[in-house]
Parts: C-alpha cells; structure tokens; sequence
C-alpha cells in the first residue's frame, strides 16, 4: 500500500481527478487566483461605500449599522453563488457563509477594542 501513497504529489493529483473529479492545471490555477483577487474588490468596497456616501454629503444614520448590513448581505450573496458553484444545499451555505462571516468580524472587532 505504501508504493501508492509514498508520492505525495501523485496522490493529491489522484484524490483530485479520480475521487473529485477535478482537474488543476497551471492556467486554471492562475485563473482562480485572478477570479479570488477581483471578487475581492467589490466585496470590499460595499460595506465601505456608506462611509464614502456620508463624505460626500452627511447622512443622518448609524454608520456602523448600515455597514453591518451591508456586509451581512455581502456575506449572503457569497453564500448563495457558493451554494451553486458547490452544488450544496443552498440554506446550509447561506447560513455557513453568513455565520463564519459573522463570527470573524466579531473576532475583528473586539480584538481591536
């Protein structure tokens, strides 16, 4: 058994084509790093933009409020394009993706304060 197990590389490429039925090549690779970094950017930028809308012309609202609630949906739309691209259950990846969201800016904020 060990023979085929000893290449640790040969195994995760077997796991991964075989067992997932997923291929990664080098131009995939590279794609998915691209897709991750610019979906990055408009995630970011939504919670933020209440902030940039008060700049530019104050706005009677709770600041941090809005921009909880922007980030919970945020986190909503993440986790239904998750659910789909995954082929998982589309509440429990709404709930997951919302709940670790959650949990992480709770972390964030309190281990600023």
């Amino acid at each position: 058994m060990e023979g085929n197990t000893a290449n640790k590389d040969r195994w995760v490429d077997l796991i991964t084509k075989e067992e997932l039925e997923l291929s990664m090549d080098e131009n995939s690779t590279a794609v998915i790093y691209e897709l991750t970094f610019a979906s990055f950017v408009p995630v970011g930028i939504i919670p933020l933009s209440i902030y940039v809308w008060d700049y530019l012309g104050a706005i009677k609202c709770s600041l941090f409020v809005w921009s909880s609630m922007l980030t919970s949906i945020d986190f909503l739309i993440i986790g239904v394009l998750k659910s789909k691209v995954n082929q998982k259950g589309f509440f429990r990846g709404v709930l997951k993706t919302l709940a670790l969201g959650a949990i992480a800016a709770l972390v964030s904020y309190y281990v600023e304060d």
